[in-house]
């Protein structure tokens, strides 16, 4: 379970998440200059720091060598070169039409916004075009779960918090291993287990084979 402070120093977003017995935390956003080898400043790494430090026992400090990695990434600011109005660039994404070529492009956006950018460019190509709008019909992937999220059959409920207890119990597997999987392939980590040769995990206590305690 992760954690979201909604309001930080800089009256902003900062996400905790837990991954694979560390903590992911950030992020931060700064206008920059696009390069192709960049380091992540000193002072957005110290920033992020700070900001864990409000949620930390006061007997505790996180320290500079406990940040064991950090990245960025660029996101542009997008125009629409189609549009009357050139004034201003976005933060979202934009979804344009050319109407001298026919092509219809997606820009800027970021990750958590994918599927709705995903759904906006489908969605302007259908108005576009009757004979496709016909065929495709409405969008449908809000309701379509991601892979590893929706039901199998081995998890016929779709993911659930018990997943890893169950994968476990059945395959007769170490439960630190059953975790692992669950955290990575979701409701398809038994189809993962079906390429193992049943013998090599039943009742290890070590992980799926000798020497490699964990399946990536």
């Amino acid at each position: 379970i992760g954690m979201v402070d909604m309001m930080t120093s800089r009256g902003s977003y900062l996400f905790f998440l837990p991954w694979e017995g560390y903590t992911l935390v950030g992020t931060t956003d700064v206008k920059t200059t696009p390069l192709l080898h960049h380091e992540v400043p000193e002072d957005e790494i110290q920033y992020l720091i700070n900001e864990c430090e409000k949620y930390l026992s006061p007997d505790l400090h996180v320290r500079r060598r406990d940040v064991m990695s950090a990245w960025y990434g660029i996101r542009p600011l997008a125009f629409d070169p189609n549009a009357k109005d050139q004034s201003s660039a976005s933060r979202d994404h934009i979804v344009s039409h050319n109407p001298t070529n026919g092509i219809t492009f997606v820009s800027g956006g970021k990750w958590t916004t994918w599927r709705e950018m995903a759904q906006d460019t489908v969605d302007t190509l259908l108005r576009k075009d009757k004979e496709l709008r016909r065929k495709a019909g409405p969008s449908i992937s809000f309701d379509t779960p991601l892979v590893g999220c929706g039901k199998t059959k081995f998890f016929p409920a779709g993911y659930h918090e018990n997943m890893a207890v169950r994968l476990s119990q059945e395959f007769d597997l170490a439960y630190d291993v059953a975790q692992h999987l669950v955290r990575n392939y979701g409701t398809r980590a038994a189809e993962v287990l079906s390429y193992v040769e049943p013998e090599s995990i039943k009742g290890s206590r070590s992980g799926l084979y000798k020497h490699y305690p964990r399946l990536y």
